[in-house]
């Protein structure tokens, strides 16, 4: 867990050296609402594989981010059946 903008510095450079090459992009722009938000992401790593996300947040009366927590694969429908295999993504820091 990162706690200030330090620590948050830290986590997101160190994801570049355990992910060299990486590319990250918005595929949606935030939605905020009554001090949340939320956008979405793809993350292509070196070999081509593609990640979409999205990450939640909350934000402060000065709009600032108090915390953020980040979702890997796309929500499925409760109507769907089948397995559902979940990418992790481990970080050492």
């Amino acid at each position: 867990m990162a706690i200030g903008v330090d620590q948050l510095v830290e986590v997101i450079y160190n994801s570049y050296k355990t992910f060299p090459g990486r590319k990250f992009s918005l595929i949606a722009q935030a939605d905020c609402h009554h001090g949340s938000g939320r956008f979405m992401w793809e993350l292509v790593v070196a070999n081509q594989d593609v990640v979409e996300g999205m990450d939640y947040f909350e934000y402060n009366e000065k709009n600032q981010i108090i915390r953020i927590i980040g979702f890997f694969g796309l929500l499925l429908s409760t109507s769907k059946k089948s397995e559902v295999t979940r990418t992790r993504i481990n970080q050492t820091t």
